[in-house]
């Protein structure tokens, strides 16, 4: 039974690799955790 789980889970990891952001990485644009960029300007 553990040999058929084992094939149940790499098939499903197969099925959603394009959704899995560790293999893809999400735009820049889409990311919530980007680091934000603060500019400080003395005069």
């Amino acid at each position: 039974q553990v040999s058929k789980a084992a094939a149940d889970l790499m098939a499903y990891c197969d099925a959603h690799i394009r959704e899995d952001p560790l293999i893809i990485p999400v735009p820049a644009s889409e990311n919530p955790f980007r680091e934000k960029k603060f500019f400080c300007a003395i005069l």
